[in-house]
């Protein structure tokens, strides 16, 4: 049972990486990223999912083993490590209202989860 909570621990913490690592450069400097983005929400949807399909990619390619052995539990992670990912981008999202700062889609449940599962399906179907 530990060594599953920890699997789901290491998938969670590899897919969190990925979301705030887009979150923050989203809300970087530049900008133009998030004017594109912020277009419509069938645009901003559809560019966070290809990005997570990309970036999960990228994460089969370091990362080639899953860290779930079993095929059930790694079935299981498809749910869990996306609804973490989401309550912590909706968490994210709270903080910086709470301190004035501009919000992007990204910043809630909703998308943060979908991010999170386009890179969950990467890994649950390519890596071993």
């Amino acid at each position: 049972m530990i060594e599953f909570l920890f699997a789901i621990f290491l998938e969670f913490i590899l897919e969190l990486f990925f979301v705030v690592l887009v979150d923050v450069s989203i809300h970087g400097p530049g900008g133009s990223i998030r004017n594109f983005f912020a277009k419509s929400a069938v645009i901003e949807a559809t560019g966070y999912i290809l990005i997570g399909l990309m970036l999960g990619g990228v994460s089969v390619l370091v990362f080639p083993d899953s860290f779930i052995g079993h095929q059930d539990l790694r079935l299981l992670n498809l749910i869990i490590t996306p609804v973490l990912a989401g309550l912590v981008m909706m968490s994210i999202g709270a903080l910086r209202t709470r301190k004035g700062q501009d919000l992007i889609r990204l910043d809630s449940f909703l998308y943060g989860a979908l991010f999170a599962f386009s890179i969950a399906i990467v890994r649950f179907a390519l890596a071993a």
